[in-house]
């Protein structure tokens, strides 16, 4: 009864969930797959490049509008500067985050290229 109790986590994990279990997910022919993906990505690739282009331009537009000026009067109060730099970081943390998210995008579809072996 105390070596039942005494499990390792290896152990509890493979009795609880085996590894050997066949998935149902994989698809049959990978190559096949990876080049229907890779014709599905390539039509909307530039769909999804005007999309990011707009977000680009409005980002932009946030980032230079009057609002996100910082102007120094003296009687400016502190919480103006305040809630100015939480929304110049806000902005800025958007922009990496699409910038990172173009670039994800990109990378993948020329990834799926060179797997498929195909020019893009």
């Amino acid at each position: 009864m105390y070596n039942n109790l005494c499990l390792n986590p290896g152990q509890f994990l493979f009795k609880k969930c085996p590894l050997k279990k066949p998935t149902k997910c994989d698809p049959k022919d990978l190559d096949t797959f990876l080049k229907e993906q890779l014709k599905e990505k390539d039509s909307v690739f530039s769909k999804q490049l005007d999309l990011f282009y707009i977000r680009l331009v409005q980002w932009i537009v946030k980032m230079n509008s009057d609002q996100m000026q910082d102007v120094k009067l003296p009687d400016r109060e502190r919480s103006f500067n305040t809630e100015f730099l939480k929304s110049r970081a806000n902005l800025i943390i958007a922009g990496l985050d699409l910038a990172t998210e173009l670039k994800r995008n990109v990378k993948t579809l020329i990834l799926m290229y060179q797997i498929c072996g195909k020019q893009p």
